[in-house]
């Protein structure tokens, strides 16, 4: 019998080798990999929500913000123009334009208005003669015949458009080329008290002012923009975009739904549209692709935008 080396000790009883060892701890830093790439997951998709609520919040809130600035702006000039067409001595003007005594009274009204717009300026246009007067700083106190509106002419169909509106007012962004001004144009038309169609009158805002003043956020990565209920785009911070003299486009191609690039996005876009106007007291909201980039659209109704 071959006795044990005395020099050579026993392993010790109980005790694992280095390659057990080293297999539990594979296991415990497994498990520990597994349930931290569990964790990142989890953080990744709550960091998500949480920024898609906050974009919305955030849509919802410039939304409104951007409704009550223009609905103030607005409501106070169109004001201002419908009492203006309702004035019976620009009314009596309106119907014999050549009185010089009713021209007098005229000019004389019409410069205490023209004193109140926002912009010192106002526009009158007969329905008898379709003369165009334009009074501004410079030509105060008397407004200039600026051009005569021509029936057919694509450039003048705001007149006849403004005169049809059962509204009674036509409100549009234009480059009018005779005087070289490019408005957000408030167009109203002047009615007698028994419904006699005299002309239309109106005031205009200068667009790049109303782009600064009321659709800049100063939120980056925030867009506002004006559309109307066919989805056209009124008004954009970058005018390339908007679509002028709508009362004259034959077609229109500025529109929010081509900006989503297929018809399905299209529809639910025109969904959301109808939501906001059916429900103007809310603001819906929705995650949407504009130009292939995700984007959250939080559309609200405006009173007196057509």
């Amino acid at each position: 019998m071959t006795k044990p080396d005395p020099a050579t000790p026993p392993p010790a009883p109980g005790r694992p080798g280095p390659g057990l060892r080293a297999r539990t701890i594979g296991v415990l830093l497994a498990a520990a990999l597994a349930y931290g790439a569990v964790l990142v997951l989890v953080g990744h998709d709550v960091l998500n929500d949480m920024r898609e609520d906050l974009a919305t919040a955030l849509a919802r809130d410039t939304a409104r913000q951007t409704q009550q600035r223009i609905e103030a702006k607005l409501g106070q000039e169109l004001a201002l123009s419908r009492r203006l067409a309702e004035s019976l001595t620009v009314q009596d003007w309106l119907a014999d334009e050549n009185n010089p005594e009713r021209r007098q009274r005229f000019f004389r009204e019409g410069e205490n208005f023209r004193r109140a717009f926002d912009s010192r300026s106002y526009f009158a246009a007969p329905l008898a003669s379709l003369t165009f007067y334009f009074a501004e700083e410079r030509t105060a106190p008397e407004p200039v015949a600026s051009y005569t509106i021509r029936r057919g002419n694509p450039e003048n169909a705001w007149f006849f458009a403004t005169l049809r509106r059962p509204e009674g007012y036509w409100i549009n962004v234009d480059t009018d080329k005779a005087i070289g001004v490019t408005n957000v144009w408030i167009n109203v038309a002047a009615r007698s008290p028994d419904g006699v169609e005299r002309g239309v009158v109106g005031t205009g805002i200068d667009l790049g002012r109303f782009l600064a003043d009321l659709l800049s956020s100063g939120e980056p990565g925030v867009i506002s923009m004006i559309v109307d209920r066919a989805g056209t785009i009124v008004a954009h911070p970058d005018p390339a975009r908007m679509e002028f003299n709508l009362a004259g486009q034959g077609r229109i191609e500025k529109t929010l739904f081509t900006l989503s690039g297929d018809e399905a996005a299209a529809s639910r876009l025109r969904a959301l549209l109808e939501s906001a106007v059916a429900a103007p007291e809310t603001v819906p909201a929705q995650p949407v692709r504009v130009e292939g980039k995700p984007r959250i659209l939080a559309p609200v109704s405006y009173t007196h935008l057509a």
